[in-house]
């Protein structure tokens, strides 16, 4: 086959196909890996989905057009069609090839006319199909209606192929032509009682297709392996047991590779091919699985890695026009291994264009159209005899033709070339001999053969591309070891047929070339004129052919060894004594130069196309280059799989989907919580807009823009947990009622809100204003109101933080026995504070505040001791219980009694039972005032105050001092006195009992 030609694997599963439809209406437990999977991809990337066996053969001809030939049609034909024809751009079918009867290679013949050329269905034309008689009679009684010779009338629009049936033998001798391309029968055994048919084909890659196959003929394995009639460069083999009989006829039959087909479900595409990797690398013979739609070249996998690479001497040319030129081949003598062979120089005819290559000496060269280094064969151009007739007994013309090689130490080879005879009975010679010498020259080494043709009138021979079996043209084999051959006719040969075919022809010719056409028998030299003897190939074998391989490194040396590299081999001649070399396995080039042999660079080769990784398997690994070979790097999370070539999970698939599936749970289920919270946030943050509402907090941001107040903040919730250390409890300094105190800030919660309805609405009102007026006070001795916080159910009025604790604390804290005594002057002025703080709520304040709860409790203190007035309340005193209110600590002093009775009497004032008559928180400020300077004063000096105060007119109507005066009366008397008239009993009696 041309270079460009190539292989299309239609098919390559058993006549059941897969998968197996049992497998999946009945499935086993567990259930068959493969035809589980087979549906799980792509048919394209689906290895394990598989149809019929049909191999499609794309030909492509010397004249570059392409012929599609088609090896069996089995019951899933349509569904190949539809797969792989457009996706490897096959237009139709030019020929069909069966080879045998049963429904999976016939049974798709229905099908056939969806891809019959355009010329058939317009009736121009027939499409060839080649059977032998048996397959004939078996395709004839299930479609008889494919076998009409034409369409009756009304037909013409049916969905029927015009088919043109041959019948061809099953006979290695009796090869056929089908599109122009040569096919040797190669008959096997299908079953101990059945034969089936194989075929060998191709010009420049022999390859060699067994698709149903439980035992190889002897004559068919010898036709086939490389110790018989030579190596194959593609062998496609059925397959039985990777580790039986099928991996053992491969290794006899030694092809450079081979490609294994109809699997059943028992063969896991990528698993077994990894066992037949460990087994190519030890055995030397690349064997893999092929799968649906692979498509291989013809020229093989070294034609497409070798590009590139150096195949002459340095500053040699390595082409002659169009025609490469391998060493030991080359231009010239210094550029040809002339030791090896003189005939290895060829002479470059540059005087055309495009330049043409020669061989041989002057005067008798032929044109080189190609040289392998592979196969170790030179092709050339070939001759033709003929001979024609006037009469029956009587010719006119003829010319005998011959290749002489003998002088050339080149051979003829036996399995490329073959005799044709052209004629209607004629009988055709093919002389020869191992010498030099002619034919006739008695040196006793003569070789003949020949073969008859028989035809009584043109319209009695085969149709126009029929095999040469003997009806207008005949073809014979031809020995090994032969340095010249002749084609020739007997002399006294009569032709009775020389009216309607005067000339007979007889060449030596590459097999499969020829193919016979009827015009070729008519006209004179009608052959001839249509056939340049430059169009005629021949293929000759070459080889040093100073002796076979050498044993040992001496005989080496001696006989100047060609394989020269050092990735190279020898392999002994099958043509005649000799030797030819080859590159090491995993190693390409040109084996006869000094490092021409280099290493193939697998990893490379997988790169450009998914045929090469089925050739060089490296499954979940990293392919890596290596001398000769290459190696599978196993990836993070995988480990090898026991072959060389292959890696798989550490973890079971088992234990993936459980780790996944508990990585989706717990996926699943932190999405979960961060809904619940984001929701519960949400919900949270709803209920803080919802309480800020409720509490007034827009109306207290309103009044607080239209009255222009900033003397409070408004807080939220996270400044308070930052304040406080999210409210703990190792903070707390004290707890209230409605409040706690805690380092550097004091939280209360608002009583209004504790105290009112549901929602705050009969208080809302008042409770915003009461924080306006309250972030107004701005007195030395009150609690200094700091913000509030609205975004909880119960408002939080936050204070600033005094640090002594409650006067409370400091009059009765402790045990007695640890309480320090209080002096009265202390107290004096802790009162007169307080007085002077409640005195500036009552009237300097922007609205009169009523305390309500003057207590010791609600008298803060700080670090110098001084009052600091907070908190609101009620509590009551009663009268006439002085001396047992009266702390006995400050009752040590000659003149203490008459302040304390003036205290008294002030608290007594406080008490009057109405309003009206009861002084003014300011005057009681005020006269406290004095009181506390008297106390100082007498301190100082140690006067006792009797009756009087310096002899002044100090003493009041009872005998007390009287700390009142005209200025304090006169500014009572003017004051608002309805808003002082609240409660007034309740905070001097409080005043007084707090203090005393």
């Amino acid at each position: 086959m041309e270079s460009s030609s190539s292989v299309i694997f239609l098919g390559t599963g058993c006549s059941g196909a897969l998968p197996d439809a049992r497998c999946l209406i009945h499935p086993s437990t567990p259930p068959c890996p493969v035809c589980s999977h087979s549906l799980s991809l792509p048919p394209e990337r689906n290895p394990n989905y598989r149809c019929n066996t049909s191999l499609l053969i794309d030909y492509c001809q010397h004249d570059g057009i392409h012929k599609y030939i088609l090896i069996d049609v089995g019951k899933t034909f349509r569904e190949q069609v539809l797969r792989w024809f457009s996706h490897h751009k096959i237009p139709y079918v030019d020929s069909i090839i069966l080879t045998h009867e049963h429904a999976d290679a016939v049974l798709g013949l229905d099908d056939v006319w969806v891809v019959q050329p355009s010329g058939c269905r317009n009736g121009l034309g027939k499409v060839p199909i080649f059977l032998t008689h048996f397959t004939m009679n078996s395709v004839a009684a299930r479609f008889p209606y494919l076998l009409k010779n034409k369409l009756e009338e009304g037909d013409e629009g049916s969905q029927v192929i015009q088919l043109d049936w041959t019948i061809i033998e099953g006979d290695i001798d009796k090869p056929f032509v089908s599109s122009g391309l040569e096919f040797v029968p190669l008959p096997v055994m299908h079953g101990e009682d059945y034969v089936c048919l194989g075929f060998l084909f191709g010009r420049r890659s022999r390859i060699a297709y067994l698709s149903d196959v439980s035992r190889i003929l002897p004559r068919t394995e010898h036709a086939i392996s490389k110790s018989g009639a030579g190596q194959l460069d593609l062998l496609i083999l059925e397959t039985n047991e990777l580790h039986g009989e099928t991996l053992n006829a491969v290794k006899r039959i030694s092809p450079k590779r081979a490609l294994l087909i109809g699997m059943n479900h028992e063969f896991e595409h990528h698993k077994e091919n990894q066992t037949l990797a460990e087994w190519s690398s030890r055995e030397g013979i690349p064997v893999q699985l092929a799968h649906d739609g692979l498509l291989s070249s013809s020229s093989g996998v070294s034609s497409a890695a070798a590009a590139g690479r150096a195949m002459s001497l340095p500053g040699c040319p390595d082409k002659c026009g169009d025609v490469s030129i391998p060493y030991p081949f080359g231009v010239g003598d210094r550029c040809a291994a002339v030791g090896l062979n003189p005939y290895f120089n060829i002479t470059c005819d540059d005087a055309v264009r495009p330049p043409v290559p020669k061989l041989g000496d002057p005067g008798m060269q032929a044109e080189v159209l190609d040289i392998t280094l592979e196969r170790g064969e030179i092709r050339l151009t070939g001759f033709l005899s003929y001979v024609c007739y006037t009469s029956s007994n009587s010719s006119y013309a003829s010319l005998p033709g011959g290749i002489f090689v003998g002088g050339t130490q080149l051979r003829v080879s036996p399995s490329r070339n073959q005799l044709t005879v052209i004629g209607c009975r004629a009988l055709g010679l093919l002389v020869g001999g191992a010498h030099a010498g002619r034919s006739g020259s008695g040196d006793g080494d003569e070789y003949a053969t020949g073969c008859y043709t028989y035809c009584a009138s043109l319209n009695s021979t085969d149709a126009d591309g029929a095999p040469c079996a003997g009806t207008g043209c005949c073809q014979a084999p031809i020995s090994a070891d032969l340095a010249y051959v002749g084609g020739t006719f007997p002399s006294n040969w009569t032709n009775s047929g020389w009216r309607f075919n005067p000339c007979f022809y007889a060449l030596i010719a590459e097999v499969g070339w020829y193919s016979f056409r009827r015009r070729h028998l008519a006209r004179v030299l009608g052959f001839v004129n249509e056939t340049k003897p430059s169009d005629i190939p021949v293929v000759l074998d070459w080889a040093a052919r100073d002796g076979w391989c050498p044993a040992t490194a001496e005989e080496k040396a001696r006989r100047k060894y060609a394989c020269v590299s050092g990735n190279s081999h020898c392999v002994n001649s099958s043509n005649g004594m000799g030797y030819s070399c080859s590159c090491n396995q995993g190693y390409e080039g040109n084996p006869y130069l000094d490092n021409g042999c280099q290493d193939i660079d697998e990893c490379a080769l997988r790169r450009q196309g998914r045929q090469y990784e089925d050739v060089y398997p490296c499954k979940h690994g990293i392919c890596i280059n290596t001398p000769g070979s290459y190696r599978c790097k196993c990836k993070a999370g995988t480990k090898p799989d026991g072959t060389n070539f292959g890696c798989q999970q550490v973890l079971p698939m088992a234990a993936k989907v459980i780790i996944g599936l508990s990585a989706c749970s717990i996926f699943v289920m932190a999405l979960s919580c961060m809904l619940v919270i984001q929701l519960q946030r949400r919900k949270h943050t709803i209920e803080k807009q919802e309480y800020f509402r409720r509490n007034g907090g827009l109306r207290l941001y309103d009044e607080m823009v239209s009255r222009q107040v900033d003397t409070v903040r408004v807080l939220t919730v996270d400044e308070l947990k930052k304040a406080t250390d999210n409210f703990s409890d190792a903070r707390v300094l004290g707890r209230g009622g409605h409040g706690t105190v805690y380092r550097e800030v004091a939280i209360k919660r608002s009583k209004a809100a504790v105290d009112g309805d549901g929602d705050g609405g009969g208080c809302k009102g008042e409770f915003v204003n009461e924080i306006i007026v309250l972030s107004q006070i701005n007195h030395r001795h009150v609690v200094r109101l700091l913000g509030c916080c609205l975004e909880v159910h119960v408002p939080m009025l936050v204070y600033e933080f005094v640090p002594n604790g409650t006067l409370f604390d400091l009059l009765h804290g402790g045990t007695a026995a640890r309480r320090r005594p209080v002096s009265l002057g202390l107290r004096l002025k802790i009162a007169a504070q307080s007085a002077e703080a409640l005195a500036y709520l009552h009237s300097s304040a922007s609205r009169a505040i009523l305390h309500g709860d003057v207590k010791s409790l609600n008298i803060l203190l700080d670090g110098a001791l001084d009052a600091k007035v907070a908190d609101f309340g009620a509590s009551a005193l009663s009268r006439g219980e002085l001396w047992r209110v009266v702390d006995r600590d400050i009752m040590d002093g000659d003149g203490v009694d008459a302040v304390v009775r003036e205290l008294a009497r002030v608290a007594e004032e406080c008490m009057g039972a109405r309003g009206e008559e009861s002084s003014a928180m300011k005057e009681v400020a005020e006269r406290l005032q004095v009181l506390r300077r008297v106390e100082m004063m007498e301190a100082a000096a140690g006067v006792e105050v009797v009756d009087g105060f310096n002899g002044g007119g100090l003493v009041g109507r009872h005998g007390h001092l009287d700390t009142t005066t005209t200025t304090t009366t006169s500014y009572y008397q003017s004051m608002e006195t309805d808003k002082l008239q609240l409660d007034v009993d309740d905070l001097c009696s409080k005043f007084a009992s707090n203090f005393f």
